[in-house]
């Protein structure tokens, strides 16, 4: 009987290995109410901006089936969501913590919360336990705890991507030196031209995602859901032959970047190939591509990034049939530029944006 049970517990680890990967988790598990709003205040008070650091309350109750169910899916999420700058997660044992339970109104379990956007006035302690009892800056999830929902969820709240780690995409350009520091040379010097900047053929063909957690609905499922819905993720694994990054649009550390590609809405996507550069969007659902979004970037990828010199001028006339996708020419930065970029864009009135009509594109 014992080794029957040995089995089975080696058979259900292995199970748990497959779906949910190994992750070292860093949830923290406090023991009071008072450990975890101590916790809280003080990872909005050593941060940089306080109302950058959000906390994922996860309630629990010893001897819950359906607890036992969640946990394996929070260490998950913990790897889809690595940056503890912005997220930490916290669980906290419901029939311990009585009067969090009581400010939460919690009455069953498990119970899962998000508390962010806590203004620095109201970091003292009272009240920031008078704004978690009328809850104020918290979230509280309902619904399926799927690992897609769960991921959805968290990246509405907390405006963080999620990383998926068995993704083919890089998500690891979080700020401008990221760009900079890490790509081929060539791919910054076609993004950021200057007046002396000799053009040169990009080695490997590069498509820049640029999207967020607050597009239209439709799109979040396509573009920030899980592996099976991914669009990018179905075009990365089509074309092995293309680096795929995926940005945050709402970054402002990404602010630049965004500004010299004339980025005005998400998703748009970049393909930087040869020494040219597409630049295709897909604007409000309803509008557009009738379920055709695949198809769309698929064909510009064939016709276009992937085709040969020769075939510039097929690539041209697809182009101009496309009213959201056009061959795009960046602004040279001007004299102000350096090496790292940020000089330039920190004086405002050495840059202008311009503005970027958005037709309706219907395939």
């Amino acid at each position: 009987m014992r080794r029957k049970c040995l089995i089975l517990s080696a058979v259900l680890a292995l199970l748990h290995f497959v779906a949910f990967g190994l992750c070292s988790s860093r949830i923290a598990e406090l023991n009071s109410s008072d450990q975890f709003y101590n916790a809280v205040l003080a990872n909005h008070k050593g941060a940089k901006d306080s109302t950058a650091v959000s906390t994922l309350l996860y309630v629990f109750k010893p001897g819950c089936s359906y607890c036992a169910e969640l946990e394996p899916k929070l260490d998950f999420l913990t790897s889809v969501f690595p940056n503890n700058e912005t997220l930490k997660f916290v669980k906290v044992n419901g029939q311990q913590a009585a009067e969090l339970s009581r400010d939460l109104n919690i009455r069953s379990y498990p119970q899962l919360f998000i508390l962010t956007s806590i203004p620095s006035q109201i970091l003292g302690d009272s009240d920031f336990r008078n704004a978690v009892r009328d809850n104020s800056y918290v979230s509280q999830f309902h619904g399926e705890r799927t690992i897609k929902r769960l991921a959805q969820w968290i990246s509405n709240n907390v405006g963080e991507m999620p990383h998926w780690p068995q993704s083919r995409l890089d998500y690891g350009i979080r700020i401008l030196d990221d760009f900079t520091g890490t790509l081929e040379k060539a791919l910054v010097d076609a993004v950021f031209p200057t007046g002396d900047t000799v053009k040169s053929s990009v080695t490997v063909p590069t498509c820049f995602a640029f999207v967020n957690s607050w597009m239209d609905i439709q799109y979040l499922d396509m573009f920030n859901g899980d592996l099976n819905t991914l669009i990018l993720e179905d075009l990365s694994r089509r074309w092995r032959d293309i680096n795929f990054h995926v940005l945050d649009s709402s970054l402002p550390e990404l602010s630049a970047l965004s500004s010299q590609l004339q980025i005005a809405h998400s998703p748009t996507l970049c393909f930087i190939y040869r020494d040219k550069i597409i630049k295709a969007a897909l604007m409000p659902y309803d509008y557009n591509s009738r379920d055709r979004e695949l198809e769309y970037f698929t064909d510009i990828i064939s016709k276009c990034v992937l085709s040969s010199a020769d075939d510039d001028k097929i690539c041209e006339d697809f182009l101009d049939t496309l009213p959201l996708a056009e061959y795009f020419s960046p602004s040279p930065v001007g004299s102000e530029y350096d090496e790292n970029l940020n000089s330039y864009y920190e004086d405002s009135s050495g840059y202008e944006d311009d503005y970027v009509e958005f037709d309706v594109y219907d395939l």
